[in-house]
């Protein structure tokens, strides 16, 4: 999926025009649009709710003054140029710090570095919501496990299911999330242990009927569950859709 351009604005509070020239000589990276502007105050820095706006300033009280902007737009990245040779504390909402002197290489390299942070950030919020945003739209069970079988995340319907919060969930093991006995866990009894090892060892998707036993009582899932692999191709996990079929586990027996 290729997403459109993330567009950002720059703004330097400065009464010198020298770094806006600079940095306007900085190649457009991929995947964004920004535009520069050097103003005198906060009251000129324009922004909307959906706004993606980096402050550039040598200014530490300037910055605090803008930063009701934090608040009103989408993403703020304040940058503090300052040369600190002493043990000063540097406020954790300050996004970069950059030195007072260095070349125009340098600091040009750390525009296109921010900018690249900036993408990957809103990239990465963006495929979490489309992502949310289908699984907690499919009726069935869904989730994602790392090779220890702790939950990574869940949906919807899997919270309810299991009568927990989504928060509690993610980063557990199955016998917490599905109230049964470290015994039961241990022995294997109606935990999917098997099943899990199945895919990663075949490393494709496979289909189980599986009796889980839960808090209110025996449920019958047709699974799918596929391995999830990393960059170099070794299995880092599973993720799995469960549809319940408990109504009509009578025809299997």
């Amino acid at each position: 999926m290729k997403l459109g351009n993330i567009d950002i604005t720059i703004y330097i509070l400065s009464d010198s025009m020298e770094l806006e020239e600079s940095l306007n000589s900085v190649p457009r990276i991929e995947g964004t649009e920004y535009r520069i502007r050097t103003v005198s105050t906060c009251d000129d820095i324009q922004y909307e709710k959906e706004s993606i706006v980096i402050l550039i300033s040598t200014s530490l009280e300037d910055i605090e003054r803008c930063r009701e902007i934090e608040d009103k737009c989408y993403r703020y990245y304040p940058v503090y140029i300052e040369n600190i040779t002493e043990e000063r504390e540097i406020p954790d909402f300050i996004a970069a710090l950059w030195p007072k002197e260095e070349s125009r290489e340098a600091r040009n390299f750390r525009i296109k570095k921010l900018i690249k942070l900036i993408k990957t950030e809103v990239y990465e919020w963006v495929y979490n919501t489309y992502l949310y945003a289908t699984i907690d739209n499919i009726p069935e069970l869904v989730w994602v496990k790392d090779k220890k079988g702790a939950h990574i995340l869940v949906n919807k319907t899997f919270a309810r299911t299991v009568h927990k919060e989504r928060e509690d969930i993610e980063g557990r093991g199955h016998y917490y999330i599905w109230d049964i006995s470290p015994e039961e866990y241990e022995s294997g009894e109606f935990v999917c242990n098997e099943s899990e090892d199945e895919v990663m060892t075949a490393k494709k998707t496979l289909v189980f009927e599986e009796p889980v036993k839960t808090k209110d009582g025996m449920m019958h899932f047709i699974t799918y569950k596929s391995p999830i692999f990393d960059k170099h191709n070794d299995v880092i996990g599973t993720v799995g859709v469960a549809h319940n079929v408990t109504d009509f586990s009578y025809m299997h027996q």
